[in-house]
């Protein structure tokens, strides 16, 4: 065949025409260089800590804090989260800042200005301050150290680290169900967090178990595991089945509706995949799964029999109920409210136990939705920015929609919202940030080198004389 017919030599002759070897070989020495040995150990380390710290850890359930300025609290996850960024920092001599998505980060920062604003008008000054300290940690530095980590090559490190760290969450949670045996680690520290009702809440068994998990939370605990199931699915063979068989067993023992309908949100994507494939075998599917919740939801169901799973898949209607009668008060309060000023700036960081607390402390001191919260807490304009940006980053992601199950984790966790304050847990949102990273990281591609060669090319036009 004539080479001059032949499109891909023409195509890489004008290539090099208007990039000469001598400037190529420019941009290679200005594109970042491939990770050592070292540097992926070092890489794979920082997330296996931070997987394990906000995975394995009960941050938000006793696990001691230390005392910062004016007895302010510190986690351990955020002590290791700013540590491990400026390590980062150092490493990677500012390069760390070139890694973040300017539109992910634009509307962070625009949310967190709206919340700052709410802190001065927090009846509890060190809590609130602590709120946007958590904050700013989970979704802008864990974002920038993961979102770097991941562009350096170490996804698929990462992706059988998650596994791995979710493995050992299921792993102990179903001890917990199975035995009533807890860890001393996360015994203690539950007792720490509330000795009264997490001692009730580990006695109970039959209809009232509630598992903990390592988080000392049932809805954290499924939560978690479903955030984990994308890593799970793109593992292949023994390890995947492995794993997502784990993982979906370990949110149904976690008793928790809000960790199945997460579950079954990720879950779209393979469905989809597999009608691709196989559209009479996803049919077949399908109506098996929609004839299994009719039968679990029955009231004669088998499954009935089964109190503990049961939950899982029959809404606690006490629990039910109670959330969706602060969130009724909270909405009246926001609705019938005369003050501009509360409208505006809201009433403050930790203001709806205002609500929950005098009245019944059954449910906790919160209303448990995150964005009528915000909107009690901070405002309708903070509220607004906080649903903007999730808006913005599924909007911005949707191409990756029918390719990737992170982008329906994504969408779970902020479905999620409607379910519990999911903007206020660190531990959860560890890999719900990770996901927006996997894919931030994920259009980089094909190389930096692109990109180089793309930002130094002349605006000036090359003539291409073919005589």
């Amino acid at each position: 065949m004539n080479r001059a017919h032949n499109p891909g030599f023409r195509a890489a002759t004008i290539q090099q025409l208007r990039h000469p070897p001598s400037r190529e070989i420019a941009l290679r020495a200005q594109a970042p260089p491939p990770p050592s040995r070292l540097q992926s150990v070092f890489y794979l380390g920082t997330f296996l800590v931070l997987c394990a710290a906000h995975s394995l850890l009960p941050v938000e359930r006793g696990l001691p804090t230390i005392s910062f300025v004016k007895g302010a609290p510190l986690t351990i996850t955020i002590i290791i989260s700013i540590a491990l960024f400026l390590a980062l920092v150092i490493e990677s001599k500012g390069a760390i800042f070139k890694s973040i998505d300017p539109t992910y980060i634009r509307w962070q920062l625009l949310f967190v200005a709206g919340l700052s604003i709410s802190v001065f008008f927090s009846p509890d000054a060190k809590g609130a301050a602590f709120v946007l300290l958590n904050y700013c940690v989970t979704f802008i530095i864990n974002f920038s150290t993961l979102s770097y980590i991941l562009r350096r090559g170490s996804r698929a490190g990462a992706a059988r680290t998650v596994c791995v760290i979710a493995l050992i969450v299921a792993g102990i949670g179903f001890i917990e169900y199975e035995f009533r045996y807890y860890i001393p680690l996360y015994a203690a520290c539950f007792k720490r967090f509330g000795y009264g009702d997490m001692t009730y809440a580990m006695a109970q068994t039959g209809d009232k178990l509630r598992l903990l998990g390592t988080l000392g939370n049932s809805i954290l605990h499924g939560a978690l595991l479903a955030l984990a199931l994308p890593y799970a699915l793109g593992e292949k063979g023994l390890m995947k089945w492995l794993c997502c068989s784990a993982l979906i067993a370990g949110i149904i023992l976690s008793t928790s509706a809000t960790g199945v309908t997460m579950a079954a949100i990720v879950c779209i994507w393979p469905m989809y995949r597999l009608a691709l494939r196989s559209p009479v075998a996803a049919i077949l599917l399908l109506i098996v799964a929609i004839a299994g919740g009719e039968y679990f939801f029955a009231a004669d169901g088998v499954i009935s029999q089964l109190s503990d799973s049961n939950r899982a898949l029959r809404v606690d209607s006490g629990n039910v109920l109670g959330r969706l009668n602060y969130a009724e008060i909270a909405l009246d309060d926001i609705l019938t409210n005369d003050s501009v000023a509360e409208i505006v700036v809201g009433r403050g960081i930790k203001t709806t136990r205002n609500i929950t607390a005098p009245a019944d402390d059954t449910y906790g001191a919160s209303i448990e939705n995150s964005w009528l919260t915000l909107a009690f807490e901070a405002g309708l304009p903070t509220a607004a920015l906080f649903i903007g940006s999730q808006i913005a980053v599924l909007a911005n992601l949707r191409r990756y929609a029918p390719k990737s199950a992170h982008w329906w984790a994504i969408l779970a966790m902020c479905a999620a919202g409607a379910s519990f304050t999911t903007v206020y847990y660190a531990s959860v949102n560890f890999l719900y940030v990770a996901s927006i990273a996997w894919l931030t990281t994920e259009r980089e591609k094909p190389s930096a080198l692109y990109f180089a060669v793309q930002n130094a090319r002349s605006p000036a036009p090359v003539e291409l004389c073919v005589g």
